[in-house]
């Protein structure tokens, strides 16, 4: 989470000072999560399956608009990532399942957002919600505050739950999260 320096009246609790904003980590960086997954990939026979699942880091932004929808710019900002790393699985649902497991025992996880299956550390927008919104309270105690998610995929479900009211947004390429 990235919060101008300037935004609260004092620095947020657990932060580091990164330029002209505090940051807070909820996942370890990118590449530690890129080593996992080529871990995986190694020792766990997707070598032979190679079409498995595509990474983003092994996509070029020319790519990255080709599957996204995103125009070339967008898709340059898009593959431009410190945390997480998206994953479009190409698989069968049954080695899907064996490769979350395989991030779980690696101390990484997997949601599912609306188009791509998304590592990341165990961190998720439900609990990057009750943070910020506890840093809220902390610095402003005698104010009330209303906390509002609007998601449409299956990993937004954990901040949905998580917000005082909770928008379902209908997306164009997928069905709404149960």
């Amino acid at each position: 989470i990235f919060i101008p320096k300037d935004y609260f009246p004092s620095p947020p609790e657990q932060c580091t000072s990164i330029e002209n904003y505090w940051l807070h980590e909820l996942s370890p960086p990118r590449q530690q999560l890129l080593d996992v997954i080529d871990n995986i990939r190694k020792n766990y026979i997707y070598e032979e399956h190679e079409k498995e699942f595509v990474q983003f880091s092994h996509l070029s932004n020319e790519q990255i608009s080709q599957i996204t929808g995103l125009n070339i710019d967008s898709a340059a900002l898009a593959a431009q990532r410190q945390y997480g790393e998206p994953i479009q699985w190409l698989g069968t649902p049954k080695r899907q399942k064996e490769f979350i497991e395989q991030l779980q025992n690696n101390d990484a996880q997997a949601l599912q957002g609306g188009r791509f299956l998304h590592v990341s550390g165990y961190c998720d927008k439900g609990r990057a919600l009750q943070w910020l919104f506890s840093q809220y309270q902390k610095q402003y105690p005698n104010a009330e505050f209303t906390s509002v998610a609007i998601g449409d995929s299956q990993n937004d479900v954990a901040m949905l739950e998580t917000a005082d009211i909770a928008l379902l947004i209908r997306s164009p390429v997928h069905q709404l999260p149960a």
